[in-house]
């Protein structure tokens, strides 16, 4: 089962790192990615809400949501 830890803050903030849980316990898949919107700006103290396996973020009247498969596909190609 994979999972996606949404924290950060300071610089560090709204960083997603992927996580398996499986009956040897969790652990990090890939590397750690930023949120960026669509347009490519930073994005800061957005709210989240998750349900199965998409991720919604609100943001100044926007809904955008990106699906796990997304995020994996992002964070499995930088280096843990």
């Amino acid at each position: 089962m994979e999972r996606a830890f949404l924290t950060g803050t300071g610089p560090e903030y709204d960083v997603v790192t992927l996580l398996r849980i499986d009956t040897d316990g969790v652990r990090r898949m890939g590397g750690q990615c930023s949120i960026v919107l669509p347009d490519g700006m930073e994005a800061q103290h957005l709210r989240y809400a998750c349900r199965g396996g998409d991720r919604h973020t609100f943001i100044r009247g926007r809904w955008l949501r990106t699906s796990m498969d997304a995020l994996s596909t992002v964070a499995g190609h930088i280096d843990a």
